[in-house]
Parts: C-alpha cells; structure tokens; sequence
C-alpha cells in the first residue's frame, strides 16, 4: 500500500470518512476543500515544517502523548512553554500542532502517520478555530465533521490510544463567531459521545468573558493565549489525563 500513501502525499487530499474507516476514494473538485477531506497545506513552507516535525517524531521513536492541533498547540513551544515544560517534565510528549492548520491539513498529517508511530498512550487534539474564521464558508456541523475526521484518522493509525477532544475556544478577534462556535462545540459533543476511547472537554465557559470573547488576561490577541491562558488549559486537562489515560500523578 505504500504506493497509495505516496499519492496522498503527492496528490494532498483524500478522504477521512467520519462515517466510517478512513479511505483513499478521491474526492470531486467540489468536495476539496470540505474540512473531513485531507490536505495538506500547500506551500513549500508549510511542507518544511510537515517534514521537520516527522523527523522530529522518528527521532524520539515513542512517546506518552501526543498534542495534535493548529496554532493553539503549536504556540505550547512558545508562549506555553513555561507551562508545558513544568506539567509534562518527565514525560514524553510530542507537540503536533502546525499554526494556521484546518482540520483538513490535521486530517492529512494522522492518515500519512505523524506522530502516530509514537503509539502514545493518548492524543489531546484541538482544532477547529481557522474553519471557522476569516469568513469561512465552513458550517458548524461540516467543522464537527472535520475533526471527527481527525480523531477517526487517529484510531485507525493508534486503535488502542485515548483521545480527549477540546472544544473551540471563545475568540476576541472575531465575536461574531460565538454562536457558530458555540454551535459547532454542541455538534461536536453529539459526535464523540458516539465514539469509543474518545472523551469532549468543552471549555467555552472557563474561557468565556460572557460576551463570546476570551477572557482579556488570557489571550495575547484575542485568539491566541497567554501563559496564564495556558495555565488554566493545563488545569482543565490533567484531571483527565490522570483518571482517564492514567497519566502519572506525580509527574502531571
């Protein structure tokens, strides 16, 4: 089957099926860009970063979770840096966010196995935000779709893993979004509900000013989050790394 892995690869797009298994049926112009459907990003620096961040994962062979998700998770190297280096010391955590991913570029990189050779005890993903922004056409219930395609992507790679599903987060850049995002948060826990090893942690309330805004000392720009913001997601996460993917106590 490798020689399908190369069309993929070569070619950028395939199904995710949120229906089902994963399939290589390719898809009609009109469906391309729907966010179940993998791409990969498209440009030569996007393609940089897929490469490097591979080569990272087979250098580190294993690991006991893996971060998957767009900017949000990919900025735990930068501004939540302080924090992951405190709550994952002695762990070993790969990050498998690439910023301004959709969840088709997400859909894409589990299919063609990044950091899924890990074979990580678990996965905490979280995308969704860009779907949703800069006047996406994207609905609520295709951006529920599309990271169900993630997740599916995921188990067919690790069957056996755990998967914790964060909700989309509040956005000061844009408050017309909340109710869409709201919405899709909503569809979103429908969805996972159906799924086994897979649990939704929806966050909206702990991050909401009340107004469809993050809350201002926990964002840097309205999207993205400060270290404090960081802080607070590490907070709501550990209790279901502890009890759920029985992460070590001691350690996280």
């Amino acid at each position: 089957m490798k020689w399908m892995a190369a069309l993929v690869l070569v070619f950028g797009f395939a199904f995710a099926n949120p229906e089902g298994s994963p399939n290589q049926k390719q898809p009609t112009l009109s469906d391309r860009n729907k966010p179940w459907i993998a791409q990969n990003g498209g440009t030569k620096q996007w393609l940089k970063r897929y490469w490097e961040q591979n080569a990272e994962f087979n250098r580190m062979k294993s690991a006991e979770l893996v971060f998957v998700g767009d900017s949000l998770t990919d900025f735990w190297s930068s501004m939540g840096k302080p924090v992951w280096q405190k709550e994952f010391r002695g762990m070993k955590v790969a990050n498998a966010g690439i910023s301004a991913d959709r969840t088709q570029q997400m859909v894409f990189r589990m299919m063609n196995g990044t950091a899924t050779n890990l074979k990580p005890k678990g996965y905490v993903v979280m995308g969704g935000t860009n779907n949703l922004a800069m006047n996406s056409p994207d609905s609520p219930a295709d951006v529920a779709k599309g990271i169900e395609g993630i997740v599916r992507a995921v188990q067919q790679k690790t069957p056996t893993a755990q998967i914790l599903v964060l909700s989309i987060l509040p956005n000061s850049a844009d408050p017309d979004l909340a109710l869409r995002i709201q919405k899709t948060n909503e569809l979103l826990k429908d969805r996972m509900s159906a799924l086994k090893k897979v649990r939704f942690l929806n966050l909206w309330e702990d991050f909401s000013a009340g107004d469809g805004k993050l809350k201002i000392d926990l964002t840097v720009d309205g999207t993205h989050l400060t270290e404090k913001g960081y802080e607070l997601l590490a907070d709501k996460i550990r209790p279901n790394l502890h009890n759920w993917l029985g992460m070590n106590k001691d350690i996280f």
